[in-house]
């Protein structure tokens, strides 16, 4: 019995005017719509275990940027900051890291990050250039250099699309 179907049945016997016996079939009703308004701690995990990988995941990532525990306030101050912020606020950042990753791949080649810019020799700074323009000519090219390669909306749809499979998935597959 599923909660839409333990609503019908309930609703059945308020509708009707006459006394009701109850039943098992009561019962379990009335246990399906319990346990889906108010789960259990081990339901509520198992029915969210997607977002509980996510979680502990983060939580290994920040413990092993800040070098503290699972029982550190900032560790919970971070993942808390993470779990709050409005959606949007995470695609824009998204995108823009995004970009950012672009624009340093077609700066790499190019660019010896190895050097200093004033210690490169005027033939070097010349052949930087050059081949900076070269590779600018290229639509793509220019357009991630100039931060256009992943619109907000194009990372919008890619990460609903994501969460919605991740929302709909379903333990028993």
């Amino acid at each position: 019995m599923n909660v839409e179907s333990a609503l019908h049945f309930i609703c059945s016997l308020v509708s009707d005017t006459r006394p009701v016996l109850i039943t098992e079939d009561h019962r379990i009703a009335y246990k399906v719509l319990r346990d889906s308004l108010y789960p259990s701690e081990d339901l509520l995990l198992d029915n969210n275990r997607p977002f509980a990988n996510l979680y502990i995941y983060s939580a290994i990532q920040l413990a092993n940027r800040y070098d503290v525990n699972i029982d550190d306030p900032l560790l919970r101050r971070e993942l808390h900051q993470i779990i709050d912020q409005p959606f949007h606020i995470g695609l824009e950042r998204l995108t823009t890291n995004m970009n950012d990753r672009m624009k340093n791949k077609l700066l790499d080649p190019i660019y010896p990050m190895s050097k200093f810019f004033r210690t490169l020799t005027i033939q070097e700074n010349d052949e930087i250039f050059s081949n900076l323009i070269k590779s600018l000519e290229l639509t793509c090219n220019h357009d991630a250099f100039m931060g256009k390669s992943w619109s907000y909306e194009e990372v919008e749809r890619g990460v609903r699309s994501s969460i919605i499979k991740i929302l709909r998935w379903n333990r028993a597959n």
